[in-house]
């Protein structure tokens, strides 16, 4: 059966060399486009599936991100570590489920909540070696379906501009 994971996604950005590097130049976005491609790949290797909490808002790439084993939450105006203890409250009464749930985070209030409702806790860190081990030597391989690759700069900038494209005609729709 499929571990669930529950993701604090802004701990996993920070840990992450290659996501931290674009946060430090200011490439959010990018950032999490970056970490969400190696969440694909994850999945489609592992029989895990995965809710991913964002602090903040982003409607569209939630939209556009639609894969079966991955849950895309933007929690604003609430806090990710809020909408984190509300899911672990709502899975608590679930045995089967919280039997197979795992909370991803280096918050200390996220991992004291997590130990209280019995669900078990793996640090950012420990979270990257199981995705790094996982993409590199994969326990299970999807015959139907290759691992797409890491976007280039090219693709990135390419999304960016789909997504402001996007904004631009949701803006004409509301101007009429």
């Amino acid at each position: 059966m499929a571990t669930t994971y529950l993701i604090d996604v802004f701990n996993l950005l920070h840990c992450y060399p290659p996501t931290r590097s674009l946060m430090d130049e200011n490439k959010l976005l990018e950032a999490e486009i970056l970490f969400l491609n190696e969440i694909l790949n994850f999945t489609q290797n592992n029989p895990a599936k995965c809710f991913l909490f964002f602090d903040g808002m982003n409607k569209e790439l939630a939209e556009k991100w639609n894969y079966p084993n991955i849950k895309i939450i933007f929690c604003h105006p609430q806090s990710a570590d809020d909408r984190m203890k509300a899911h672990i409250k709502n899975i608590y009464g679930q045995r089967a489920l919280k039997n197979k749930t795992v909370t991803v985070s280096d918050d200390r209030n996220i991992i004291s909540f997590s130990k209280r409702y019995d669900i078990e806790i793996m640090k950012s860190n420990q979270f990257l070696e199981l995705l790094h081990e996982t993409i590199t030597h994969p326990r299970m391989k999807i015959a139907s379906r290759e691992k797409p690759e890491t976007p280039t700069s090219a693709e990135i900038e390419e999304y960016l501009n789909l997504l402001a494209e996007d904004d631009l005609k949701k803006q004409d729709n509301e101007n009429e």
